[in-house]
């Protein structure tokens, strides 16, 4: 499964703790935090994840 994390964090290494919950943590402190995902493959980003660009890509209007 492939988590996001804040686009500030992008290349970091994290550690992390899977009960029902995904956190990710760098340097011992919590980063995010995600729903567990169940199926092998799957995505899951954080819309406040993403970086200006993004955002201002799936907020506009067409």
């Amino acid at each position: 499964m492939l988590y996001s994390v804040p686009f500030a964090f992008f290349g970091k290494t994290f550690g992390q703790r899977q009960p029902t919950v995904v956190q990710l943590f760098h340097q011992h402190e919590i980063v995010t935090t995600h729903p567990r995902l169940r199926k092998p493959g799957v995505r899951y980003t954080g819309r406040d994840h993403q970086p200006p660009a993004a955002k201002a890509w799936r907020e506009h209007d067409p």
